[in-house]
């Protein structure tokens, strides 16, 4: 990719346009990484409009925005790939309690917030506007044992850089989560926070009655499977 082409591909992040596809973010090289993702203030008033007062309403600048991976944990996730690449059919996949704290300075950095001390019950940080629950993965969805405040999803896309895939209240994520698994955990798909943040609610859940209702051969469809791949939920 050229710098202009850089540019625009940044700016359609920005804008919400390349969200169903972060696919383009793993054929980035990491100098071309290192010259999409802003490294100071100058660069991330260009490219990314900063941030507006909170509301109700997930917060779309913040949305699709990729971030550089601090150097210690970039490090982890290039060790990770190398160590796939030495043993195929492995998988070296940080998860627990160490993608975790990962993702919650990684988003502290990043966003200003201050992390409770561990084990605080409910959220991971807060700031002035309120608590914050964090999410990272490499999966395709996330688990979530209760409504939380504010939501923050990150999804590492490769080495250096993970993209802000959803910042917002954590009411229609909870609403439009599935029902609660053998864990306790009610799963939300990124696809589907995706749509959240571009819209900005989650689709009402239908009455028993109105699926009774509606199931008639002329609604007939298949079903497409979009729960999580594996047991990396977190």
């Amino acid at each position: 990719m050229t710098l202009d082409e850089l540019k625009k591909f940044a700016a359609k992040v920005a804008a919400g346009d390349e969200l169903a596809r972060p696919e383009r973010y793993a054929s980035l090289s990491e100098g071309e990484i290192e010259r999409l993702v802003p490294s100071d203030a100058d660069n991330i008033g260009a490219v990314y409009p900063p941030p507006t007062t909170r509301d109700t309403a997930p917060r779309k600048e913040e949305t699709g925005k990729l971030i550089r991976l601090p150097a210690p944990v970039a490090a982890i996730y290039r060790a990770v790939a190398a160590l796939e690449a030495a043993y195929p059919g492995r998988k070296f996949t940080p998860d627990g309690h160490l993608v975790g704290s990962l993702g919650e300075v990684v988003a502290a950095s990043e966003l200003g917030l201050n992390l409770h001390k561990m084990g605080h019950p409910g959220h991971d940080a807060y700031d002035a506007e309120g608590d914050v629950e964090i999410k990272m993965t490499q999966a395709k969805s996330i688990g979530m044992y209760s409504e939380c405040v504010r939501l923050v999803v990150l999804k590492i896309v490769s080495p250096e850089a993970a993209e802000i895939v959803y910042d917002g209240p954590g009411k229609p994520a909870w609403a439009a989560a599935r029902n609660p698994g053998k864990n306790g955990q009610r799963v939300i798909t990124l696809a589907k926070l995706r749509e959240i943040a571009v819209t900005g609610s989650s689709p009402r859940r239908l009455t028993t009655e109105e699926l009774v209702t509606g199931m008639t051969p002329e609604n007939e469809h298949s079903l497409e499977d979009d729960g999580p791949v594996g047991d990396e939920l977190i």
